[in-house]
């Protein structure tokens, strides 16, 4: 497909999107401040079914308000659900920069978890961090839907408690559900909110194009489209990619994210040789997945509920603090010991 044709699907797709917003400011922000990049722009250059468009934001701001204004929609779509605690089902944002304020004693729990029950005592090292604090710097927004993790539109004969999110089926499940309000949010994870009508707005990094190519993988997927002029930019190292259907690894933040995506790149005939498998190999050894945090965090396509119950098991053992980083030795024998950790694992993927 040629570059004209694409600028013109993404700009009249990016229109009725924002046109669906029926926040002003949050329209103006989304105007001003949006990219799409990723494998949508890839489908059209090959002529292939576009899957889903992934919406980012240049900025913090932009970012904010839209994961506020969809979860506020989700709620209002889903008021008359209960989580899996028998409570009405609420989404709502957390931001950074609240938790950073909590550990410096600025503010405390109660002021940022709009429906805190446990204890509203201030942050010491001494005391377990709650789940949805992990990984938490300033500068990053989480979508956190309490007691789930993650929800989506009357799913529940589509995902159990620790199956992976099969995009195609929450889609095919929803249209189902009679509810045809285009551009609704469908399924809320920490890290993206899914829309009807093909749409992926990113929560979990934001900035101008290079930044949030940082966190990609592959070279191929570094094409992007800017909302504020139109500009599409195809790099011609992509474009070689994108015709030799050949990964080349780039690297990335997220190296163990990259072994799970290589299996669908094989599925759709791509090939990767067996340097850039050693690329990615070299990064994995430079982080300590022993530490419970770091493994969360590098698999971000996995929505941390399904962690939360693997570390509250090995709480259970006999000297571990939440804050420490687990000795490889003691880990395996707490596998052995508790197959519970491998089974989780063996469910999720």
């Amino acid at each position: 497909m040629k570059s004209k044709t694409i600028k013109s699907i993404m700009s009249r797709k990016f229109t009725a999107f924002c046109n669906s917003i029926d926040d002003k400011k949050v329209k103006e922000l989304v105007l001003k401040n949006s990219i799409i990049t990723g494998g949508s722009i890839v489908s059209l250059l090959t002529n292939e079914k576009v899957n889903d468009y992934d919406i980012y934001f240049t900025d913090k701001e932009t970012t904010k308000a839209v994961a506020q204004y969809y979860c506020k929609k989700f709620n209002e779509l889903n008021k008359d659900r209960k989580n899996r605690l028998g409570k009405p089902l609420n989404a709502w944002v957390l931001d950074g920069e609240d938790v950073e304020k909590w550990k410096n004693g600025e503010k405390r729990i109660s002021e940022i978890h709009p429906n805190w029950e446990g204890s509203d005592q201030p942050y010491s090292e001494n005391i377990n961090i709650p789940v949805m604090f992990w990984n938490m710097t300033p500068d990053r927004i989480k979508v956190i839907v309490d007691s789930d993790g993650i929800i989506g539109e009357k799913v529940e004969d589509v995902l159990d408690d620790a199956d992976a999110i099969d995009y195609e089926k929450v889609v095919e499940t929803e249209e189902k559900s009679g509810n045809k309000e285009p551009y609704r949010p469908i399924f809320l994870s920490s890290n993206a909110i899914t829309l009807s009508d093909n749409i992926q707005l990113i929560v979990r990094f934001y900035g101008e194009a290079e930044n949030i190519h940082e966190n990609f993988d592959f070279i191929h997927a570094t094409c992007y489209w800017r909302s504020s002029d139109g500009f599409l930019h195809l790099p011609s190292r992509a474009l070689e990619a994108i015709i030799n259907k050949e990964l080349f690894y780039v690297g990335s933040k997220y190296p163990v994210c990259s072994i799970f995506r290589i299996k669908k790149f094989l599925k759709r005939g791509w090939n990767i040789n067996a340097g850039q498998m050693l690329k990615i190999a070299m990064q994995i050894s430079d982080l300590n997945l022993n530490d419970i945090a770091t493994l969360e965090d590098q698999l971000v396509g996995v929505d941390s509920v399904y962690f939360y119950q693997v570390i509250e098991e090995i709480k259970k053992l006999d000297n571990f603090s939440m804050s420490a980083i687990i000795d490889r030795s003691y880990l395996m024998s707490a596998i052995i010991d508790r197959s519970y950790l491998v089974s989780v694992i063996d469910k999720i993927f």
